[in-house]
C-alpha cells in the first residue's frame, strides 16, 4: 500500500487591497470613509467592488462630515457579552449620502434623546491599535 503525508491547512492569508487599506487608514486618522464608483453611488463602509455593477471602486473619501441615525434598537440593560457595560443602542448610520448604512453603537444618551435622522459623532477608542475597534461607538453630535 502506498502511504503519503496528508496535512489540512490554509496558509493563505488574505491581502485587504487598496480600497480596504484606504479605509482602515481613514479610521486611524479618526476619519471614516466611503468607496466612490463611477455613477455616483458611496458605499460605506468602503466596499472594493459595486454590488450591483461589479465595478471596482474609483476611490475612497472621507465622509465625516454629516452622520445620521436611521434606525436603532436600545439595549437598557447590556449582559456581559454586549460591546458596552452601560445602556446603548444597535443602530443603523449613514454616512454622508451613502446609498449603505453601517451597524454600529450609538452611546452616551437616553433612548428618549433618539430620533431617525439624528446628527451623530464618531467617539474614538483611544487605546485601540487598529481596524474597527478605533471606532468605539457614536454620541449625538450636540
Amino acid at each position: 500500500m502506498l502511504r503519503a503525508p496528508f496535512k489540512l491547512e490554509y496558509s493563505y492569508k488574505r491581502s485587504p487591497g487598496t480600497v480596504i487599506k484606504n479605509f482602515f487608514s481613514f479610521l486611524a486618522e479618526k476619519k471614516i470613509s466611503g468607496s466612490v464608483f463611477s455613477n455616483g453611488d458611496i458605499f460605506v463602509p468602503a466596499i472594493e467592488f459595486h454590488p450591483e455593477t461589479r465595478e471596482a471602486a474609483k476611490e475612497v473619501v472621507d465622509l465625516s462630515e454629516a452622520i445620521t441615525l436611521e434606525q436603532w434598537t436600545w439595549v437598557s440593560k447590556p449582559k456581559s457579552y454586549h460591546p458596552l457595560q452601560k445602556p446603548f443602542a444597535f443602530g443603523l448610520v449613514r454616512v454622508g449620502n451613502s446609498r449603505s448604512t453601517m451597524l454600529h453603537l450609538i452611546s452616551d444618551c437616553s433612548e428618549e434623546d433618539l430620533s431617525k435622522d439624528i446628527q451623530l459623532k464618531p467617539c474614538w477608542d483611544t487605546k485601540a491599535n487598529e481596524g474597527m475597534q478605533l471606532l468605539a461607538y457614536f454620541k449625538i453630535n450636540e
